[in-house]
């Protein structure tokens, strides 16, 4: 997962601070630019204005979300870091569980161990097997093989959990994807509304428009 989770480490972060500096150019001066599409589009100054502030606003929300989705994949890689380790580590102590009494039957059950292959964690219903697990339980004791199903139980939710918090990285990555299709596509347009802010009449209407809803957000 960590190779996976590196291509997006940042991810947000960085298209957030490519949208700080899309408004940045948009509210600087006015500079020499080259005239576009936009410039043909038949809009009026306060239509261009009105579009280049709901373009802005959009931009910033779908970068607000990138930056929670990119906030997420880093606790994602943290919790399938813990849950991989706490598979590691019951799933070593299983296997250490399993060849002990592997190792007890085989001992003291040469005879079925060398005629059988011995599963001694399968449902296999031959009745071989079955005799030899009976008589492993008899030797071991009952409580053995209790703590072996404790920790086989564990093994399989650690591995659900683990399994669980993979997927859902995997799809935060999608979205992170998605998204930033959606917010290159957002500041390709806005490129084109900002060359026609060197009218001054366009920008006078964009700095108005801007000020008023700066005064209805304080």
């Amino acid at each position: 997962m960590q190779p996976q989770h590196s291509l997006s480490r940042g991810f947000a972060r960085r298209r957030l601070a490519g949208v700080v500096v899309a408004l940045a150019i948009l509210a600087a001066p006015a500079m020499s630019m080259v005239p576009g599409a936009a410039a043909d589009a038949g809009l009026t100054s306060e239509q261009v204005a009105d579009e280049i502030i709901r373009m802005q606003g959009a931009a910033n929300a779908v970068a607000a979300q990138m930056a929670d989705a990119d906030q997420r994949t880093d606790e994602l890689t943290d919790q399938v870091a813990a849950a991989q380790g706490a598979v590691d580590a019951t799933s070593a102590e299983f296997s250490q569980l399993r060849s002990g009494l592997e190792r007890i039957a085989i001992e003291q059950f040469t005879g079925a161990a060398q005629s059988s292959v011995l599963s001694l964690f399968s449902t296999s219903g031959d009745p071989m097997q079955q005799t030899v697990l009976r008589n492993v339980a008899l030797n071991v004791g009952a409580g053995d093989l209790d703590e072996i199903d404790a920790v086989r139980s564990d093994l399989a939710d650690q591995q659900a959990t683990l399994d669980a918090l993979q997927a859902e990285n995997t799809q935060v990555l999608q979205y992170l994807e998605a998204r930033q299709g959606q917010l290159d596509t957002q500041l390709t347009e806005l490129a084109v509304l900002q060359q026609r802010l060197q009218e001054a009449e366009v920008r006078r209407a964009y700095e108005a428009k801007l000020a008023a809803q700066h005064e209805q957000e304080a």
